[in-house]
Parts: structure tokens; sequence; C-alpha cells
């Protein structure tokens, strides 16, 4: 199917040229749009902004190479679709082999990457899962078969975790309503959400870096949020919520919320692509916002015995009323040359120099986590890279 009959299934009238699908992918890009916070020009997450591609990587190149590709792109051969199921989904999951599913459909995005308008770090938010959820947050009004079509590898198999007596509090795979017990304004955007847990039980606690997804009942958007109680909360689970002016989730449902409110969950889930290297001798972590909630959580690991790398924090934040969980952060790192704070412009930005700086008052080898906003993760991952000595790099 040549590429102007592809797009006359979504359009009315004939394409006939390179300029009319401009004008088509244009109107596409205007219409439906989520959300987007007006001051930064971004979504809810707080990442809208579009990569530079580098030539011959334009949409138009990307539904050329289909056309003369077609199946190849799949990597699976001429063969039938497959069945996949969640673990072998998950096992690919980096740069060089990534699949991702959206609504039940393997896609092999790998031949994508370069490609994709958002970047590499952002398709790489999928990789190895069900991204179906982050799909239809940033592209509502886009029908994934349009231009993924070739790509497909097979269907996504849902089952029971292999042991569902673990589930009785909160299960992975399925919603359940919970009830908010209380709400406290933790900053001018920010609120810390808890949630009742049957009597006498706790959040069960299977991975390093753990989640959960939420939604409430009868409405699409969903989104996950890092779980911040303590592993050992007894009858309770705590979210914390950044509000974004208009945003699906965070402003229309989390802040919207009162004390006997009910919200569906499902989790605890893990952060696919990071595990700590046991042949590294530390872990230095670059956040900023709410990025820093999943680190708080390695931190604990390190207290508590449950990790055996010395771990280092970077954290930035625009305003210093914004800045999240300051004197536990203070109680996990006592050793000041470990932990380094910048405040918006007043602290400067975060450079090689500072980063380093960190990174020494560490033992090696050193492997880092980044996680923040779009921009920040780009600017860290550009200067750990530029500096060359660490053991690994991952976005979260």
């Amino acid at each position: 199917m040549c590429i102007r009959d592809r797009y006359q299934r979504r359009v009315r009238g004939p394409s006939s040229n390179l300029a009319s699908l401009r004008t088509l992918s244009t109107m596409l890009s205007r219409s439906n749009r989520p959300p987007v916070n007006r001051s930064r020009g971004r979504t809810e997450l707080g990442r809208r902004r579009k990569v530079h591609l580098a030539p011959g990587c334009s949409s138009i190149d990307w539904m050329r190479l289909t056309d003369s590709k077609g199946r190849e792109l799949a990597g699976i051969g001429s063969g039938p679709l497959k069945v996949i199921s969640e673990e072998e989904l998950a096992l690919h999951n980096t740069e060089e082999d990534a699949w991702c599913a959206i609504d039940g459909k393997v896609y092999n995005i790998t031949p994508y990457m370069s490609f994709h308008p958002g970047g590499v770090i952002e398709l790489m938010r999928g990789a190895g899962t069900d991204a179906s959820h982050l799909f239809r947050e940033f592209h509502a009004w886009v029908t994934t078969d349009a231009f993924l079509e070739t790509c497909q590898v097979g269907f996504l198999a849902k089952g029971l975790p292999p042991d569902p007596s673990d589930c009785a509090v909160m299960h992975p795979k399925e919603y359940r309503a919970y009830t908010l017990m209380d709400a406290t304004q933790l900053s001018p955007s920010c609120k810390l959400l808890r949630f009742e847990l049957p009597d006498g039980t706790s959040l069960p606690w299977r991975h390093l870096l753990q989640h959960v997804r939420v939604c409430r009942a009868g409405e699409k958007a969903e989104r996950d949020y890092t779980v911040v109680s303590p592993p050992d909360a007894v009858g309770h689970f705590d979210l914390l919520v950044k509000r974004y002016d208009g945003g699906p989730v965070s402003d229309r449902v989390m802040h919207s919320l009162v004390p006997g409110d009910e919200l569906d969950v499902k989790g605890p889930l893990t952060c696919p692509g990071f595990e700590i290297d046991p042949s590294c001798g530390s872990v230095l972590m670059l956040g900023a916002g709410t990025g820093v909630l999943p680190m708080i959580q390695l931190l604990r690991a390190a207290a508590a015995g449950l990790v055996q790398q010395q771990c280092g924090l970077i954290c930035a934040d625009h305003k210093a009323e914004e800045a999240l969980c300051c004197q536990e952060i203070l109680g996990l790192i006592p050793d000041s040359s470990q932990l380094l704070r910048v405040i918006g412009e007043t602290d400067g930005r975060i450079g090689p120099a500072q980063v380093m700086a960190v990174a020494e008052s560490l033992p090696g080898p050193t492997q880092v986590l980044i996680c923040g906003p779009y921009d920040f993760n780009r600017a860290m991952l550009g200067i750990c890279n530029s500096i060359g000595t660490f053991h690994a790099v991952t976005c979260l």
C-alpha cells in the first residue's frame, strides 16, 4: 500500500503529494491535543517539546521506509504474528532491542528510534512494557497501525502473576478501588495523598523502585506515581502528586480528591530497564522535581542495608518551596560531599564540574540514575556521556 492510500484511510479526500501530507500532519498535530501547561509548553508530565531529528528521519521518511521494508521492520521474518507474554516483552528493553505493547499489540520500536519526534529517551520509557497509557496520554489522536503496522511482532497475552496469593492487598494487573484517607498540601503545587489499605496490611514490596498506576473509574486517562510511604507502613500507602494545570490526571483527578473519595489503583509496578549492577561501588542519582521520589526509595533501601552500594544525589528544583523531602534526604545522606541541591538560577546550573564533584566522593565504578522532566533528562544524559567514565547511565 502506498503512502497516499494509507493516509486516505484516515481522512477524506485525496492526498496526492508531499505538500498535502505535510498539511495533514499539521492538522493532526493541532487537533485533540492533550492539556498543555501553557507556561512551559508541556503536557501534564512536563514533557512536550520535540527534539531535532536528523536529516532523513522525518515522518515522511518513516512512511517511505515502511513502504520499502515492509514486514522486515518487525524483525521476525515472514512468519505469523506471535502471542507474547509480559515476561518475554520485558526482555526487550534496550535501545538495540526495544519492544512495547499498545492496546494489546506488540511492536518492535527499535527501527523507529531515530524517527520519534519526542526523541529516544521518551520512546524508551515504554520499552519492555505495556505502554498503552503513555501512548494515550501523548498521542490520543493517533492510530498506532497508521505508522507501526509493519513493526508489529504479535499480540500481548496477559496472565496472572506467578504468585497470585501475593495480590490480596493490591494486584499489578487489575484495578481496585482505594479510599483516600487524608490529603496534605506540601507545596503550592504538590499534595501528599494517603490511601487506606485493609487493617493490618502493608503494600507488597516487590521491586526496588516501585510505583502504582491510577485512574478514575470510567475514564481512560492513566498515570504512574511513585509510592512514597515507607515499605513497613501499615494500613495505608502514600502518593505525592504534583499538579499540572489542566492535567487530565494530576489536576482533574488527583488534586480534586477529598477524603472519602475512591481511586482505582493497580500495582506495585517496577521501573523497567534499571537494575543495580553488583560490580558497581556506588549509584549517582540526578533528579529534578518529583523525579527525586524514586531516588528516595533507593536511599531508604541503602539505609536499611538492602543495597550495598553507596549513593550520591544531585537534585534540582525551580523554587525552594517546591523542594521535596529535604529533611529526609539530609538524614539519608549524612556526607555533604555526596549531596548537591540546586534551586533555580540562584545556585547556577548543573554542569560536568558539579556532577564530577559528587561522583568523585563515591567509590567506583559508578552507575548513574536520571529522573526528571524531559529537558532535564536530556541535559543530564548529555553531561554523563560527555564525561564518559560512568559504568552505566539509565533514564527513568
